[in-house]
C-alpha cells in the first residue's frame, strides 16, 4: 500500500487488528448505530429487529453468519 510506518505503530496495528482483540470488542464493529437509528425512525418490517448485525464472526470466517438465516430473519422474508 506504500505506507511508511515505525516499528512501534506497526506493533498497534497488529494487536488491534487480531482477530481475538476484535472479538473481545465486538461492538466496535457490529451494526448497533444503525440498528438504533432505524428503530428510532421507524423503519423496520414486521418482525422487527432483534439485536444488531454482528461482523466479527466466532470462527474467523467471513460469512459464514450467512449460510443460515434465523427464524426472525426467515418470518421476514416470508412476509415481504
Amino acid at each position: 500500500m506504500g505506507v511508511d510506518v515505525d516499528t512501534g505503530l506497526l506493533g498497534t496495528v497488529l494487536e488491534r487488528s487480531a482477530h481475538a482483540r476484535m472479538l473481545e470488542h465486538a461492538s466496535m464493529f457490529d451494526e448497533h448505530w444503525i440498528t438504533a437509528q432505524q428503530r428510532a425512525l421507524g423503519r423496520w418490517g414486521p418482525a422487527g429487529a432483534a439485536t444488531a448485525c454482528d461482523k466479527v464472526t466466532p470462527n474467523g470466517t467471513y460469512g459464514a453468519h450467512r449460510r443460515a438465516l434465523t427464524p426472525v430473519t426467515a418470518c421476514a422474508m416470508d412476509e415481504l
